[in-house]
This record gives structure tokens, C-alpha cells and sequence, in this order.
């Protein structure tokens, strides 16, 4: 099949032999008329008499090959938006970020855009179905049962902002030196360790694991289905974690906090050291299913 992008009628005729509905060049029941699916969903979607509307199919590199992309910026702030990636952080003495973008499949698709101090490098999938007389529909689920995943791999400068957006991956930030980290994924665990201002991570399915992660600002971490573990050797100005189903369990150093600890179903203990002036720290730890834990880092 050509890898040039193509825009073809379907067929809309089948035989009239006995046989199962089925694709278009297959027998139907008979007595019964074929017709496309896409055909039925055109009435559908404009309540006027069935038309044949356009297929779509937006082939990848013509080389067949997966992907293989990388470069540099001087952005301050990098945010990515992925439909499937592992992705990597590591730190960098350099004043540029450094990004790759390798494996995935031939349609995997890549863009950077940069917008004074932020960059956003955008991951998907160029598969696509659309018809003439309504919007896109995504189908880069289909295929193999198993879909090669791309690899991002950032390098960044001390004190770079990250926002990550990921619908299916694994993110891992280890031994870096961030500002703000922002994490939302819908299937995937994520483990970060080093320093950050700020923390925000939420997870639909997936385990969130900060370890010896030296946070200054608020930490936020929800997870629909995983276990959290936070170790901060820092005193940070806020604290709240919650998982629906999991294990919640934090370490911060002695400092004077406010702690509400509770598990709808689960053991909750309390021995966090507190000491200390000043306005207490509030920490928040909560989960529906699970065992939660505060203890001293």
C-alpha cells in the first residue's frame, strides 16, 4: 500500500449471497441490503439521506521506520502532551534543554513549538479516520495489541519548569534539580527523585514514588489506583495526598504540622515528630481503600 496520505470512496454494494454482515466486499443475510458503516453513521450525524462520505488515512514516515527526533531549546518552561511515551528527565549543567524523541511506530508523530520561555513538544499518533461531514476520530488504538511505545528523554538546566501530560507511560526524573513538576497520566507510574518548588502529580491507574525529593513549595499527588510514597528531607509549606485505592504513605523531617490522616478502610497512624514555631504545616493524607502512614524522614 502506497504510505501517501489517500482519500477514497468506500464501496457501498456486497453480494446478495447468504452469509454474516460484514466488511464491505463480504456477504450479507439474504434479502438484506448492504451498507458501509460510515454511510450509517453520515445519517446519523446530519439526519439527511445516506452519502457516501470520505475515508481518511494518514500514513506516517515513508520509510516505514519509527521515530528518531531530537534538539535543543533555550525555553525556560517545557511541557509535553503525549498520547503513548516513557518518558525520562535527567539534569543537565547546560543552559539548553535537550530533547529526544525515539522508537515508537512509523506514524508516530512529533512537533515542537515554542512560545517566548515555554516550549511543548506534542507526541502522537498521524492515524486517523475522519468523515467529510463532522469531525476526526482517533483510532490510533488500533492495530497490534501491543503498541511500540516512543522514548522522550529530557535533559534539563536547574530550575526548568515541567508539565507532562501522558495518556499510556511511565515517567522517571531522577536526581534533578526542577522548578515546578507537573504530572497527569492516565495509565502509568511515576518515580521522581532530587529537588522541586512545587509538586503536582495526578495519576488515574499508576504508582506515584518521590523519594528523597527535597520539595520547598506545596506538594499535591492524587492516584484513582496506585500506591503514593513521598520522602522529602525538606519541610514543604503544604501537603495533600490521596489515593481512591492504595497505600499513601509520607516522610517529611520534624517541623511543626497540622495532620489529618484517615482510610475509609485501612489502618491510619500518626508519627510524624512535630516541633517547632510558627504557623503549623498542613498536611492532608487520605485514601478510600489502603493503609495510610506518616512517619519522620
Amino acid at each position: 500500500m502506497s504510505t501517501d496520505d489517500t482519500t477514497r470512496e468506500l464501496p457501498t454494494t456486497r453480494t446478495d449471497d447468504p452469509g454474516r454482515p460484514g466488511r464491505p466486499g463480504e456477504p450479507t443475510r439474504a434479502g438484506r441490503p448492504g451498507r458501509t458503516i460510515l454511510v450509517g453513521i453520515s445519517a446519523l450525524l446530519v439526519g439527511a439521506s445516506a452519502v457516501g462520505p470520505a475515508f481518511g488515512y494518514v500514513q506516517g514516515r515513508d520509510d516505514g521506520q519509527p521515530i528518531d527526533e531530537s534538539g535543543t531549546t533555550a525555553a525556560t518552561s517545557f511541557a509535553i502532551d503525549a498520547d503513548r511515551a516513557d518518558v525520562t528527565i535527567v539534569r543537565t549543567d547546560g543552559d539548553e534543554i535537550e530533547w529526544s524523541v525515539t522508537g515508537g511506530r512509523a506514524t508516530t508523530r512529533v512537533e515542537l513549538t515554542e512560545d517566548g520561555d515555554t516550549a511543548r513538544l506534542e507526541v502522537d499518533d498521524a492515524r486517523e479516520i475522519w468523515l467529510d461531514v463532522g469531525p476526526s476520530f482517533d483510532v490510533s488504538w488500533m492495530g497490534s495489541a501491543v503498541t511500540p511505545t516512543a522514548r522522550v528523554t529530557l535533559a534539563v538546566p536547574e530550575g526548568t519548569d515541567i508539565d507532562v501530560a501522558n495518556d499510556f507511560g511511565q515517567l522517571e526524573a531522577e536526581d534533578v534539580a526542577l522548578g515546578d513538576l507537573g504530572v497527569s497520566a492516565s495509565f502509568g507510574s511515576v518515580r521522581v527523585s532530587g529537588s522541586a518548588e512545587n509538586l503536582d502529580l495526578e495519576l488515574d491507574y499508576g504508582d506515584a514514588t518521590a523519594t528523597d525529593l527535597a520539595v520547598t513549595g506545596t506538594i499535591e499527588i492524587y492516584s484513582d489506583f496506585g500506591d503514593v510514597e513521598l520522602r522529602s528531607p525538606e519541610v514543604p509549606a503544604a501537603v495533600d495526598v490521596e489515593s481512591s485505592f492504595g497505600d499513601v504513605t509520607v516522610a517529611l523531617p520534624p517541623a511543626n504540622y497540622s495532620v489529618s490522616h484517615t482510610s475509609d478502610l485501612g489502618e491510619a497512624s500518626d508519627r510524624l515528630e512535630k516541633n517547632g514555631d510558627g504557623d503549623p504545616v498542613p498536611v492532608r493524607l487520605h485514601t478510600s481503600f489502603g493503609a495510610v502512614t506518616a512517619e519522620t524522614y
